[in-house]
């Protein structure tokens, strides 16, 4: 567990009504009040606190994967844009299996980089 997740988890198990405005906009009621008033939907609230961390994450990952191979490919190297698109196509994979991401747009991507690999001379 990350140490923001944790941290979120003992915010919101101590049985605190407000949590921190920028920790996750989307599971917060109005003025970063909890809306929820019943066990299950206080409940969802951790959940989707949790989840939205987890998902930021993920998706930092997928761009930061992406990057790698778009800067190889601009630099020209062969070699090392096959090796970060090898290292990318998992964590994309993995997005779209987790659903953060469509996985047609993932099959898109890939291809398309794929295919500016093949392109490149060397």
């Amino acid at each position: 567990m990350t140490a923001t997740v944790a941290r979120l988890t003992r915010i919101l198990a101590c049985g605190y009504k407000r949590a921190p405005i920028h920790a996750a906009p989307t599971s917060l009621g109005y003025h970063g009040f909890e809306m929820a008033t019943h066990k299950s939907a206080e409940k969802r609230i951790r959940q989707t606190t949790r989840r939205v961390v987890v998902n930021r994450a993920r998706m930092n990952r997928i761009r930061s994967s992406v990057k790698a191979v778009e800067v190889a490919i601009a630099a020209g190297d062969k070699k090392k844009a096959r090796a970060a698109f090898v290292a990318a196509q998992p964590e994309l994979q993995r997005g779209a299996a987790r659903g953060v991401v469509n996985k047609n747009m993932i099959a898109r991507k890939l291809s398309r980089l794929s295919a500016r690999i093949k392109a490149l001379k060397g």
